[in-house]
């Protein structure tokens, strides 16, 4: 009796050759990020300056990831993520931008993975994880250090976690999108009021209105909430100055 030839099994191939194309596409997009240095502006805070995170994982800086709301935030796994890579890199920046890069990869993986298993069209989960992957405004998550988070994957899994807020707001903020960025700030303080990093992006987003006044009234919350946030000092300087040439 001859034997059935046996059945190719297509889908789980698919499945490998979209994530392994999802790596490629990540990495031929990315990689060039391991020739950047750190940058001046917050690196220092995360990294190169942070003795907690300069010391590697131990018990005491570990204590401190999940304690501690340095830099207006409280992200433990990000701690954790930044002292591992100075455990294995040191404070060459290269193993820093990879290991950004490859949870840019992985988290493509999931979504397409996430999406296919919801929704069970594997052409349509492949494509948004593409755009996912490659879309402009992950560049600044991915190629800056001291922003190693995906604002609108967390703002899905979290609707109410106030960082993921603070941090769209300031998205849209740069995109001059400003009744969206209002609220995703006013969201993001009205979960959490201590947050100086939102009231701070809410300051910029009525500057750049010339709503003086509430941008100066937000941007003293969050000079209250942390005296020495040097950025606070500079904007109330620049509203001084913006209110002298005619604003309000």
């Amino acid at each position: 009796m001859d034997q059935a030839p046996p059945q190719i099994r297509v889908r789980p191939l698919l499945f490998v050759a979209v994530c392994l194309s999802l790596v490629v596409v990540v990495l031929v997009v990315f990689w060039q990020t391991s020739r950047f240095e750190f940058l001046s502006y917050d690196d220092h805070s995360y990294v190169t300056k942070n003795l907690q995170v300069r010391a590697g994982l131990s018990r005491a800086s570990i204590s401190w990831a999940f304690t501690s709301f340095h830099a207006a935030n409280w992200h433990p796994i990000t701690w954790l993520s930044h002292m591992l890579d100075v455990q294995l890199f040191g404070l060459n920046p290269k193993g820093h931008h990879l290991t950004s890069v490859g949870i840019h990869a992985i988290n493509a993986i999931l979504l397409f993975l996430v999406l296919n298993q919801m929704t069970g069209c594997l052409r349509g989960s492949a494509l948004t994880a593409f755009l996912f992957a490659v879309h402009p405004l992950h560049v600044e998550s991915v190629a800056w250090i001291a922003e190693r988070k995906d604002v609108k994957a967390a703002i899905k899994i979290l609707p109410d976690h106030p960082e993921p807020h603070s941090n769209l707001g300031e998205v849209y903020r740069k995109q001059e999108l400003w009744e969206e960025a209002q609220r995703e700030l006013r969201l993001a303080v009205d979960e959490n009021p201590k947050n100086a990093e939102a009231h701070v992006n809410l300051g910029k987003v009525y500057m750049d209105q010339n709503r003086l006044d509430e941008a100066a009234k937000e941007i003293n919350l969050a000079l209250k909430l942390i005296p020495e946030y040097i950025e606070t000092q500079e904007l109330l300087k620049s509203i001084v100055a913006m209110k002298r040439k005619g604003g309000r």
